[in-house]
């Protein structure tokens, strides 16, 4: 239930005005916890408690830090209970998420979470805070870097996500989806719904690059600053998993059904999404914490081919040929004679086995390049590999080194108080014998 120190919201035509930092944001109205009726579901109080604790716990600590999966995992089984998040979004929109950048950061964490593992009407009743987020990604677009530039982005991958499962209800909220129940029924659904995936694609990897881009490599991956940005990381591997599957499935079906030059624009921004996607899933296999908690899938070095000859038609219409001009002279040749006829045979197969020979040690040859150029791709990224393993590896003695710095400087110390301790000691026993001297003369 709505709190009694909740009154400085004020109702306003159905919605919600919160003033935070001096800047109003629309929130919707939240739904009054009604007695149910036969249809709904009872909201217990210990669920609305155990869900704005977990919440606050969440969003309260600001420190960078990694938020706690048992508070996460708390607030997505609250969905399933409720078979909604109207409790989530109910404690969420008392957080400052509008002057706070690492405050928002971690709630588009959380929501993203319930969005992805929450109940499935979890998506359709988040989509009246659509223009809340909006407000929210207006605001940290007047920033820059950190935090302000993390938020803006993870912003706009929750509220495209929303608006994409809204849109094709077929698919769930995990991408996981049987790619047979999408069909080719109309070329412009299927069209605009690859427009949409690779929106959805884009604002993924924006995100991923603000993330690598926030990561200092001579700090590690390990420490707690670290995690806390590379986190999201996880559910968004996930979401990049499936979609992928799916925007594949899509580009097939259009070109089986829609003429090849109709889809160059689809082609070229798939090819780039492909490079980008299959970049970022080789630099996140280096960082243990996130290939510890999802696999990774590992992207060929060439991209899928929908269209064999895209330039087939471009060189027929080139090169037309008009019947009403007249054919083009043919050269003159010397016609041989009976005895000369087998020579020139003889001479036309030896240039033909020739040119077959000459022609299989060029395909043999681009094989072996081919094929060199994968070895040296592989062997590139394995030494990528290693070089970040090395790093971590340096990483953690560098921090060991400072543990045992700090423990050889207490040493010290303690063995410079114990010598003193030791002297005053002496000098006390060494008073205390004059003492004793003195009492029996």
């Amino acid at each position: 239930m709505a709190s009694n120190g909740d009154r400085d919201r004020v109702q306003r035509d159905g919605a919600v005005i919160r003033q935070e930092s001096g800047v109003g944001i629309d929130i919707p109205l939240q739904t009054q916890y009604r007695p149910p009726s036969s249809t709904q579901v009872i909201i217990s109080d210990s669920m609305v408690k155990e869900v704005q604790e977990a919440i606050d716990k969440l969003l309260n600590n600001k420190v960078e830090s990694l938020p706690k999966e048992k508070h996460i995992r708390s607030i997505i089984i609250a969905t399933w209970k409720e078979q909604g998040c109207n409790v989530f979004w109910t404690t969420l929109s008392k957080h400052d998420l509008a002057s706070q950048a690492l405050v928002c950061w971690k709630a588009m964490y959380v929501l993203h979470r319930v969005l992805r593992d929450g109940h499935a009407k979890s998506i359709s009743r988040s989509t009246k805070y659509l223009s809340y987020l909006n407000t929210l990604q207006k605001r940290w677009a007047m920033f820059q870097g950190g935090y302000n530039k993390l938020s803006l982005t993870y912003l706009r991958v929750v509220i495209e996500k929303i608006k994409f499962h809204v849109k094709y209800p077929v698919v769930p909220s995990t991408f996981k989806i049987e790619l047979a129940k999408v069909q080719y029924t109309s070329g412009d659904h299927l069209f605009q719904m690859e427009v949409d995936i690779l929106e959805y694609e884009s604002a993924l990897l924006s995100l991923q690059g603000a993330i690598f881009g926030e990561l200092d490599p001579s700090k590690g991956y390990t420490t707690q600053v670290a995690q806390c940005r590379v986190a999201p990381l996880v559910p968004v591997i996930e979401d990049q998993t499936g979609i992928y599957d799916l925007s594949y499935h899509v580009m097939q079906l259009l070109h089986s059904n829609l003429p090849a030059e109709l889809l160059a624009g689809h082609r070229e921004r798939y090819y780039r999404h492909y490079n980008a996607m299959r970049k970022f899933l080789l630099s996140s296999k280096s960082l243990s914490y996130v290939s510890s908690l999802t696999k990774i899938r590992e992207l060929s070095i060439d991209p899928p081919i929908f269209v064999v000859e895209e330039n087939i038609n471009e060189v027929e219409l080139m090169s037309p040929i008009s019947e009403n001009l007249p054919p083009p002279p043919l050269p003159e040749q010397s016609i041989p004679d009976e005895s000369g006829k087998d020579d020139l045979i003889e001479q036309l197969l030896r240039e033909n086995l020739e040119l077959k020979q000459r022609l299989e040690e060029l395909e043999e040859g681009g094989e072996r390049k081919d094929k060199q150029i994968h070895a040296l791709g592989t062997k590139l990224t394995q030494l990528k590999i290693a070089l970040d393993e090395l790093k971590k590896t340096r990483d953690e003695a560098l921090e060991e080194k400072q543990r045992l710095t700090f423990e050889i400087e207490n040493l010290r110390e303690r063995t410079k108080m114990e010598e003193t301790l030791n002297k005053q000691k002496a000098k006390l026993d060494e008073t205390l014998e004059k003492l004793k001297r003195c009492i029996l003369n």
